[in-house]
């Protein structure tokens, strides 16, 4: 860029959010959070190592009721470092960086009413003018729900806004037809800054959505970044530098999954067909159990076991035993039987971005919206309200992986999630059989808790650990049977309603639980493989100690018929040699007779 410009880097919708698709870890340790913090760090040293303003366009988080600990606290980290203290920082709220309140949305009520106190030579923009160190003059507003809320700075250099602009287009090639006027921003600015969409693009001379600097779904296309902006007389200038993160993909095949780091999201899997080895990617589940129409009414382990070994015949007179074995089996792999239960009530206090939240729930089909006169849907708890609420009360944590005051809403000491469950019909079921679960979890600054009554008695636990693990056996559910059957994810959903029914017989099959006697099955085999190793390795030492048997054997008969010959040939020498004997006797007489007849003469 020429020297005559006044430059400064511009960034925006970053949405920093422990992602739990397509990442490991949790928290602060969230693979895509770090990711997310490693693109803002670039951008932060670009401004640091040119000595220019750092400008950002708002939806600096996903969430604001998990940004208040986990993701806060590390932005706050990366933005106040010491090494970029001395940069110059503007920027406005987005959609995302407030909580839910309706009306006109203020300082207050965003993230970044903490940050601003935080980060040094943070400056938060809301419609007056700044002159920043290069000269530019900027104004500019963050986001509100509508049009006749937003209050336009007065004319400036640059104008930094969040809001949709009429005439930007979606990735789809959708043309939004509503937002603010480009005349309006051109009548104002020399130069205006839009976020909020994120697909980046110049909509006519002069107003640049900068879009997301990285993919953050697979509604996302083409290159994400940064920009480095330069603003000169009728020469302004944008230099774009990508964020260098993973794209998110949709292929039809397998086959069509590279190894190359980015997500993946696989539409079709052909029975026998793989996904190569370290990719990242989602596909409809393969083949759980090949006959799982012979599994229908059935429920019990044993009854279970009794269909498997009657498909899969074991040799004749091992029926008991291979019982027996199964059933050991099924007992390590801890197999679960869902119960009939349904959530009644449940009611959140200072829990994430709810103070107090009550929703009673009977039956039919439910549809949450967003809460607030003026505030959109989008990021407003529905997800929260239901979903991360009863994971966190079953399990002690969200899905995203928060625990502990993680899930405590911003400004509160301590918070707490109810609810009242049904079991087989509840304590008014017909056949009197039914009972109800008062089920409380509670985290204070201290310490945390898990307290259950059921109809009137106290459970007993000597730990929130055990009193989590009981509730779990008990309701017969583990995570990821919650989560496929009662928070069904964006992304299995859009499989589920593109795949086959054959490829929707597997995703079910998954969520009843099948894949445990599966599991068994496998386990089973693996022993089977390992006696028959064993058997081949005995076969083997039995060969070789037969064949040294019978080496030692040709040995043995060996020295036998030495020893044999040798015996004969003892006895034919004995023999000669008693000859021989007998013949010397005959001799030496003889010879004393002559001797005899000598001396008489």
């Amino acid at each position: 860029m020429s020297c005559e410009t006044k430059r400064f880097v511009l960034i925006s919708d970053l949405h920093a959010h422990p992602w739990s698709a397509f990442s490991i870890g949790d928290g602060r340790n969230n693979s895509r959070l770090l990711r997310t913090l490693s693109v803002l760090m670039a951008s932060l040293e670009h401004a640091h190592q040119h000595n220019i303003p750092w400008v950002f366009a708002g939806d600096l988080v996903h969430t604001a009721g998990y940004a208040l600990n986990v993701v806060l606290a590390e932005l706050r980290t990366t933005l106040a470092a010491p090494a970029y203290a001395d940069v110059e920082k503007v920027a406005i709220w987005g959609n995302h960086d407030a909580r839910s309140i309706g009306g006109k949305i203020t300082l207050d009520q965003t993230v970044f009413a903490t940050l601003q106190h935080a980060v040094p030579n943070l400056y938060m923009l809301n419609s007056e003018i700044r002159t920043l160190r290069n000269g530019l003059t900027i104004t500019g507003a963050g986001y509100q729900a509508h049009a006749n809320l937003l209050e336009f700075g007065p004319e400036a250099d640059v104008g930094v806004y969040h809001q949709t602009v009429r005439g930007s287009v979606a990735p789809n090639g959708f043309i939004f037809e509503e937002g603010i006027d480009p005349g309006e921003l051109r009548k104002r600015h020399s130069f205006s800054v839009v976020g909020h969409i994120h697909h980046p693009q110049l909509i006519r001379q002069g107003i640049l959505v900068p879009g997301s600097p990285e993919h953050h779904n697979f509604g996302d296309i083409g290159e994400h970044g940064w920009w480095d902006v330069g603003i000169g007389d009728g020469n302004n200038q944008a230099e774009f530098f990508s964020g260098h993160s993973p794209k998110f993909l949709t292929v039809d095949m397998p086959e069509q999954v590279l190894d190359d780091g980015n997500f993946y999201r696989v539409r079709s899997v052909p029975e026998g067909a793989r996904l190569p080895d370290g990719v990242v990617a989602i596909a409809p589940s393969p083949t759980i159990v090949t006959s799982r129409n012979l599994l229908h009414g059935v429920s019990q382990t044993d009854q279970v076991l009794r269909v498997w070994l009657g498909h899969e015949t074991p040799p004749k007179g091992q029926y008991d035993e291979y019982m027996t074995v199964g059933q050991e089996l099924l007992h390590d792999q801890e197999p679960t039987h869902l119960r009939d239960a349904r959530v009644r009530n449940i009611q959140l206090h200072n829990f994430c971005c709810f103070a107090d939240e009550e929703l009673t729930l009977r039956d039919g089909l439910w549809l949450i919206t967003g809460k607030g006169k003026h505030y959109p849907s989008n990021g407003a708890g529905k997800s929260t309200l239901v979903g991360e609420a009863l994971y966190w009360l079953l399990f002690g944590r969200t899905t995203k992986g928060l625990a502990a005051d993680e899930v405590v809403r911003w400004g509160a000491d301590d918070c707490a999630v109810r609810a009242a469950i049904d079991i087989d019909g509840g304590v008014v079921a017909e056949d009197n059989q039914g009972s109800t679960l008062i089920v409380e979890r509670k985290r204070t600054s201290s310490n945390s808790s898990l307290t259950i009554m059921q109809d009137g008695y106290d459970w007993e636990a000597t730990s929130v650990t055990e009193m989590t693990a009981k509730l779990n056996r008990y309701l017969g559910i583990t995570p990821e049977i919650f989560q496929n059957l009662a928070y069904f994810s964006q992304e299995k959903l859009l499989l589920f309603s593109s795949a086959t029914d054959g490829e929707r017989k597997n995703v079910l099959a998954d969520l009843i639980g099948l894949s445990t006697y599966q599991t068994a099955s496998t386990a089973a085999a693996a022993q089977v493989a390992a006696e028959q190793d064993k058997i081949i390795e005995q076969r083997a030492r039995v060969d070789e100690l037969e064949e040294r048997a019978e080496a030692q054997r040709s040995t043995v008969e060996g020295m036998q018929a030495y020893c044999i010959a040798w015996d004969t040939q003892h006895k034919q020498m004995c023999q000669e040699a008693e000859l021989r004997i007998h013949e010397l006797d005959q001799q030496a007489e003889e010879l004393s007779g002559q001797s005899s007849s000598c001396q008489g003469r």
